[in-house]
Protein backbone atom coordinates (compact mmCIF):
# COMPACT_ATOMS: atom_id res chain seq x y z
CA UNK A 1 0.00 0.00 0.00
CA UNK A 2 1.28 3.49 -0.88
CA UNK A 3 2.01 6.04 1.83
CA UNK A 4 -0.98 8.07 0.67
CA UNK A 5 -3.15 4.96 0.80
CA UNK A 6 -1.98 4.17 4.33
CA UNK A 7 -2.73 7.69 5.50
CA UNK A 8 -6.18 7.51 3.95
CA UNK A 9 -6.84 4.22 5.75
CA UNK A 10 -5.81 5.79 9.08
CA UNK A 11 -8.21 8.67 8.54
CA UNK A 12 -11.15 6.52 7.44
CA UNK A 13 -10.59 4.02 10.26
CA UNK A 14 -10.54 6.71 12.95
CA UNK A 15 -13.64 8.26 11.41
CA UNK A 16 -15.44 4.91 11.23
CA UNK A 17 -14.48 4.08 14.83
CA UNK A 18 -14.83 7.60 16.18
CA UNK A 19 -17.26 6.76 19.00
CA UNK A 20 -14.90 4.12 20.37
CA UNK A 21 -11.85 6.36 20.00
CA UNK A 22 -13.70 9.14 21.79
CA UNK A 23 -14.37 6.82 24.74
CA UNK A 24 -10.68 5.97 24.95
CA UNK A 25 -9.70 9.63 25.30
CA UNK A 26 -11.02 9.45 28.89
CA UNK A 27 -8.34 6.87 29.70
CA UNK A 28 -7.50 3.23 28.95
CA UNK A 29 -10.46 0.85 28.87
CA UNK A 30 -10.98 -2.89 28.62
CA UNK A 31 -13.13 -4.33 25.87
CA UNK A 32 -15.85 -5.14 28.40
CA UNK A 33 -16.12 -1.46 29.40
CA UNK A 34 -16.31 -0.38 25.78
CA UNK A 35 -19.03 -2.92 25.06
CA UNK A 36 -21.13 -1.57 27.94
CA UNK A 37 -20.52 2.12 27.23
CA UNK A 38 -21.22 1.86 23.49
CA UNK A 39 -24.10 -0.63 23.88
CA UNK A 40 -22.69 -2.85 21.15
CA UNK A 41 -21.72 -6.51 20.94
CA UNK A 42 -18.37 -7.86 22.07
CA UNK A 43 -17.65 -8.93 18.49
CA UNK A 44 -18.15 -5.36 17.28
CA UNK A 45 -15.65 -4.06 19.85
CA UNK A 46 -13.20 -6.87 19.03
CA UNK A 47 -13.34 -5.99 15.34
CA UNK A 48 -12.91 -2.27 16.00
CA UNK A 49 -9.92 -2.79 18.30
CA UNK A 50 -8.34 -5.16 15.79
CA UNK A 51 -8.71 -2.60 12.99
CA UNK A 52 -7.29 0.21 15.12
CA UNK A 53 -4.41 -1.93 16.43
CA UNK A 54 -3.39 -3.02 12.95
CA UNK A 55 -2.79 0.62 12.00
CA UNK A 56 -1.01 1.58 15.21
CA UNK A 57 -3.95 3.64 16.43
CA UNK A 58 -4.47 1.90 19.78
CA UNK A 59 -2.16 -0.07 21.99
CA UNK A 60 -2.56 -2.51 24.83
CA UNK A 61 -1.43 -1.33 28.28
CA UNK A 62 -1.93 -2.75 31.76
CA UNK A 63 -5.23 -0.88 32.29
CA UNK A 64 -6.70 -1.78 28.90
CA UNK A 65 -6.52 -0.18 25.47
CA UNK A 66 -5.45 3.40 24.89
CA UNK A 67 -5.16 5.58 21.77
CA UNK A 68 -1.71 6.32 20.38
CA UNK A 69 -0.51 9.84 19.62
CA UNK A 70 -1.28 9.20 15.94
CA UNK A 71 -4.85 8.30 16.82
CA UNK A 72 -5.35 11.32 19.07
CA UNK A 73 -3.93 13.81 16.59
CA UNK A 74 -6.00 12.32 13.75
CA UNK A 75 -9.17 12.41 15.86
CA UNK A 76 -8.53 16.03 16.85
CA UNK A 77 -8.04 17.09 13.24
CA UNK A 78 -11.13 15.19 12.14
CA UNK A 79 -13.20 16.89 14.84
CA UNK A 80 -11.98 20.28 13.64
CA UNK A 81 -12.74 19.34 10.04
CA UNK A 82 -16.25 18.14 10.85
CA UNK A 83 -16.91 21.34 12.80
CA UNK A 84 -15.61 23.42 9.89
CA UNK A 85 -17.77 21.55 7.38
CA UNK A 86 -20.77 22.06 9.64
CA UNK A 87 -20.15 25.81 9.77
CA UNK A 88 -19.65 26.00 6.00
CA UNK A 89 -22.86 24.01 5.45
CA UNK A 90 -24.81 26.47 7.60
CA UNK A 91 -23.09 29.43 5.92
CA UNK A 92 -24.14 28.02 2.54
CA UNK A 93 -27.71 27.87 3.83
CA UNK A 94 -27.35 31.54 4.86
CA UNK A 95 -25.93 32.61 1.49
CA UNK A 96 -28.78 31.18 -0.54
CA UNK A 97 -31.15 33.79 0.90
CA UNK A 98 -28.85 36.74 0.15
CA UNK A 99 -29.84 38.67 -3.01
CA UNK A 100 -27.19 38.20 -5.70
CA UNK A 101 -24.41 40.77 -5.74
CA UNK A 102 -25.47 42.56 -2.56
CA UNK A 103 -23.08 41.18 0.04
CA UNK A 104 -19.36 41.77 -0.50
CA UNK A 105 -18.08 40.74 2.93
CA UNK A 106 -15.98 37.57 3.23
CA UNK A 107 -18.02 36.00 5.99
CA UNK A 108 -16.20 32.66 5.85
CA UNK A 109 -12.87 34.35 6.66
CA UNK A 110 -14.04 35.40 10.13
CA UNK A 111 -11.98 33.80 12.87
CA UNK A 112 -15.15 32.73 14.68
CA UNK A 113 -18.76 32.90 13.58
CA UNK A 114 -22.07 31.18 14.05
CA UNK A 115 -25.08 30.75 11.79
CA UNK A 116 -28.48 30.22 13.40
CA UNK A 117 -31.22 28.60 11.33
CA UNK A 118 -34.87 27.79 12.04
CA UNK A 119 -34.93 24.55 14.00
CA UNK A 120 -37.79 22.05 14.28
CA UNK A 121 -39.83 22.99 17.32
CA UNK A 122 -38.03 26.35 17.60
CA UNK A 123 -38.42 28.20 14.29
CA UNK A 124 -37.86 31.60 15.88
CA UNK A 125 -34.88 30.70 18.06
CA UNK A 126 -32.61 32.90 15.96
CA UNK A 127 -35.04 35.82 16.36
CA UNK A 128 -34.91 35.37 20.11
CA UNK A 129 -31.12 35.32 19.91
CA UNK A 130 -31.22 38.62 18.03
CA UNK A 131 -33.59 40.17 20.57
CA UNK A 132 -31.42 39.02 23.46
CA UNK A 133 -28.39 40.65 21.84
CA UNK A 134 -30.38 43.89 21.46
CA UNK A 135 -31.24 43.78 25.15
CA UNK A 136 -27.60 43.34 26.15
CA UNK A 137 -25.94 45.86 23.81
CA UNK A 138 -25.04 49.41 24.86
CA UNK A 139 -25.24 50.74 21.28
CA UNK A 140 -27.20 49.79 18.16
CA UNK A 141 -26.49 50.53 14.52
CA UNK A 142 -28.87 48.66 12.24
CA UNK A 143 -30.23 48.28 8.72
CA UNK A 144 -33.80 47.00 8.51
CA UNK A 145 -35.49 45.25 5.58
CA UNK A 146 -38.31 44.31 7.99
CA UNK A 147 -39.18 44.69 11.64
CA UNK A 148 -40.99 42.88 14.42
CA UNK A 149 -42.63 44.24 17.53
CA UNK A 150 -40.64 42.01 19.88
CA UNK A 151 -37.30 43.29 18.55
CA UNK A 152 -38.50 46.90 18.38
CA UNK A 153 -39.63 46.77 22.00
CA UNK A 154 -36.12 45.63 22.92
CA UNK A 155 -34.68 48.62 21.07
CA UNK A 156 -37.16 50.93 22.82
CA UNK A 157 -36.30 49.57 26.25
CA UNK A 158 -32.62 50.06 25.58
CA UNK A 159 -32.97 53.65 24.36
CA UNK A 160 -35.54 54.81 26.93
CA UNK A 161 -34.57 52.80 30.01
CA UNK A 162 -30.84 52.11 29.60
CA UNK A 163 -29.57 55.14 27.69
CA UNK A 164 -28.60 53.21 24.56
CA UNK A 165 -27.75 55.27 21.46
CA UNK A 166 -29.36 53.89 18.30
CA UNK A 167 -29.02 54.60 14.59
CA UNK A 168 -31.37 52.79 12.25
CA UNK A 169 -31.67 52.76 8.46
CA UNK A 170 -34.93 51.21 7.26
CA UNK A 171 -36.51 50.74 3.88
CA UNK A 172 -39.56 52.94 3.14
CA UNK A 173 -42.33 50.49 4.02
CA UNK A 174 -40.64 49.71 7.35
CA UNK A 175 -40.30 53.42 8.13
CA UNK A 176 -44.02 53.77 7.46
CA UNK A 177 -44.74 51.07 10.02
CA UNK A 178 -42.43 52.60 12.63
CA UNK A 179 -44.00 56.06 12.23
CA UNK A 180 -47.66 55.21 11.63
CA UNK A 181 -48.56 51.77 12.98
CA UNK A 182 -50.35 52.14 16.35
CA UNK A 183 -48.20 49.38 17.88
CA UNK A 184 -44.93 50.99 16.80
CA UNK A 185 -45.61 54.74 16.72
CA UNK A 186 -45.64 55.25 20.52
CA UNK A 187 -42.33 53.42 20.83
CA UNK A 188 -40.78 55.56 18.10
CA UNK A 189 -42.07 58.78 19.70
CA UNK A 190 -40.72 57.81 23.12
CA UNK A 191 -37.29 57.06 21.66
CA UNK A 192 -37.28 60.29 19.64
CA UNK A 193 -37.94 62.28 22.81
CA UNK A 194 -34.69 61.01 24.34
CA UNK A 195 -32.49 62.44 21.56
CA UNK A 196 -30.67 59.11 21.42
CA UNK A 197 -32.62 57.62 18.49
CA UNK A 198 -31.95 58.46 14.85
CA UNK A 199 -34.09 56.89 12.13
CA UNK A 200 -33.21 57.14 8.43
CA UNK A 201 -35.37 56.23 5.44
CA UNK A 202 -33.41 54.41 2.75
CA UNK A 203 -33.91 55.32 -0.89
CA UNK A 204 -35.00 51.78 -1.73
CA UNK A 205 -35.16 48.19 -0.45
CA UNK A 206 -32.63 47.10 2.18
CA UNK A 207 -31.34 43.67 1.01
CA UNK A 208 -30.66 42.13 4.44
CA UNK A 209 -30.51 43.01 8.10
CA UNK A 210 -27.22 44.33 9.49
CA UNK A 211 -26.75 45.00 13.18
CA UNK A 212 -23.63 46.37 14.84
CA UNK A 213 -24.39 45.69 18.48
CA UNK A 214 -21.36 46.68 20.55
CA UNK A 215 -18.56 44.42 19.29
CA UNK A 216 -20.91 41.89 17.69
CA UNK A 217 -22.17 41.96 14.12
CA UNK A 218 -25.39 40.22 13.14
CA UNK A 219 -26.51 39.77 9.54
CA UNK A 220 -29.99 38.40 8.98
CA UNK A 221 -31.68 37.15 5.83
CA UNK A 222 -35.33 36.46 5.17
CA UNK A 223 -37.75 35.14 2.57
CA UNK A 224 -40.75 37.41 2.08
CA UNK A 225 -40.60 38.54 5.70
CA UNK A 226 -39.87 35.11 7.19
CA UNK A 227 -36.45 34.95 8.94
CA UNK A 228 -34.26 32.28 7.37
CA UNK A 229 -30.77 32.65 8.87
CA UNK A 230 -28.77 34.80 11.26
CA UNK A 231 -25.00 35.15 10.95
CA UNK A 232 -23.14 36.41 14.03
CA UNK A 233 -19.49 37.25 14.67
CA UNK A 234 -17.18 39.52 16.65
CA UNK A 235 -14.53 39.41 13.90
CA UNK A 236 -12.84 42.81 13.48
CA UNK A 237 -12.81 42.72 9.66
CA UNK A 238 -16.51 41.87 9.42
CA UNK A 239 -17.27 44.57 11.98
CA UNK A 240 -15.33 47.13 9.92
CA UNK A 241 -17.32 46.07 6.85
CA UNK A 242 -20.61 46.38 8.77
CA UNK A 243 -19.74 49.85 10.13
CA UNK A 244 -18.76 51.00 6.64
CA UNK A 245 -21.92 49.55 5.12
CA UNK A 246 -24.21 51.25 7.63
CA UNK A 247 -22.36 54.54 7.09
CA UNK A 248 -22.83 54.28 3.32
CA UNK A 249 -26.55 53.60 3.68
CA UNK A 250 -26.95 56.53 6.09
CA UNK A 251 -25.21 58.87 3.65
CA UNK A 252 -27.75 58.16 0.91
CA UNK A 253 -30.78 58.03 3.21
CA UNK A 254 -33.07 60.72 4.60
CA UNK A 255 -33.31 61.31 8.32
CA UNK A 256 -36.91 61.15 9.53
CA UNK A 257 -36.39 61.09 13.32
Amino acid sequence: MSTQGAEYEVVTTVLDRFDLVDRLTDGPKEKRELTEELSVSRSTVNRAIRDLESLGLVERVEEGYRPTDLCLSTATRLSTLVESVGRETRLQEFRKWVPDGTLDADLAAASEFSVSLPEPGDPYGMVNRHVQRLREASSHRTMLPLTGLHAYEAVHDGVVDRGVSTECVAQPDVVEVLLRDPNFEPLTDAMADTGRFRLFEADGPVPYFVGVLDDVVQIGVDEEGEPRALYETADADVRAWAERTVDEWIERSTRVV
